[in-house]
């Protein structure tokens, strides 16, 4: 009997292990397409009921929008959750969003950029605000961060074990959502191969379960004696202060008119994607940061894709096209 039992503990440990060495994705077919407002720059998947929010900010005088879009898994508008253009819940008179999160009670946290109306002038603050809203798209609280000495370039806003994360690639600031405290953490830029600049180029953050960041941005690097714009990878211990940073496999051979402007996320079972925005493609990690798969986006969305953010759930990536005003879903196979 005790043989039976030891041999199924055996065969159970077996399994486990052939998932586990199967984790990886071996293909990602695109499935399907949905329209959204232009411009998007951030997108998120409420996973206890299957929302999909999509942020957008096109500042066009014929054109403006600025919105969240509330979608189901398979792309069909639920409504707008927000519109920014009639918006008036908040402290402020005006709020440009920059990102988006969800927390594990499926609490909405955008960072937006405050602005108030001064007569016929708007002044904009030099800090941000993070605006809180519940699964019925209604405003629940204001963080307030916009008075700073110094001009703050918030860029992305990140979740992890009751705490909120914001950067500006010089600092992350850590809000708990328990007592309100904040701790500011230093992101000391010690790789001089990222670029001449003083501070870490970043455009999104994604935070493992453990507490370990990811942060991803523009990277330049010379390569046959040319500037090749890319993207980083840099993974940030905060409890060390270390930085390792590794880079794209896609590059785009120039140097364009704007940053590069890439995303990045994380699935459950700690596999990375990355947005390549210029780069025109997604790359898979492996929760080692191995090098997985690269999908090229161009072949659906034509030679002006840019994909911008991302986000994975159940065996999905909903993958949000800057230029296209288009949420390209692919589907992975292991």
């Amino acid at each position: 009997m005790k043989a039976i039992f030891l041999i199924m503990l055996i065969v159970i440990f077996a399994s486990s292990c052939e998932k586990e060495e199967y984790s990886k994705p071996v293909s990602i077919d695109y499935e399907f397409s949905f329209s959204i407002e232009p411009r998007p720059i951030a997108i998120a998947i409420e996973k206890n009921h299957g929302f999909v929010y999509v942020a957008n900010y096109n500042p066009s005088i014929s054109n403006y929008s600025s919105k969240i879009q509330k979608f189901n898994l398979k792309g069909e508008l639920l409504k707008t959750a927000v519109d920014f253009t009639t918006f008036s819940q908040g402290k402020y008179s005006g709020y440009n969003p920059i990102d988006i999160c969800i927390d594990n009670n499926s609490n909405i946290y955008v960072l937006v950029k405050p602005s108030q109306l001064n007569g016929e002038t708007w002044i904009t603050f030099e800090g941000f605000c993070i605006l809180q809203f519940d699964t019925n798209d209604n405003l629940q609280k204001e963080y307030d961060f916009s008075e700073f000495e110094h001009h703050w370039h918030p860029a992305a806003i990140a979740y992890s074990n009751n705490y909120l994360y914001v950067t500006n690639g010089l600092i992350i600031k850590k809000i708990s959502l328990v007592n309100n405290q904040v701790t500011d953490i230093s992101i000391q830029n010690s790789n001089e191969n990222i670029d001449s600049l003083s501070f870490l180029p970043v455009s999104d953050m994604t935070i493992k379960s453990e507490g370990i960041i990811y942060l991803t941005g523009q990277a330049v690097q010379a390569v046959s004696n040319d500037d090749v714009s890319g993207c980083h990878i840099t993974k940030f211990d905060p409890q060390t202060g270390q930085l390792n940073t590794s880079y794209s496999k896609g590059r785009t051979g120039i140097m364009a008119a704007m940053l590069n402007n890439p995303g990045l996320t994380i699935s459950d079972i700690g596999n990375l994607y990355l947005a390549t925005f210029y780069g025109m493609s997604i790359e898979v990690y492996d929760k080692n940061d191995e090098f997985i798969l690269q999908v090229d986006i161009k072949n659906i969305g034509g030679e002006d894709t840019r994909p911008i953010d991302l986000v994975h759930f159940d065996n999905h990536i909903y993958i949000a096209d800057y230029s296209n005003n288009n949420v390209y879903v692919y589907k992975e196979h292991y």
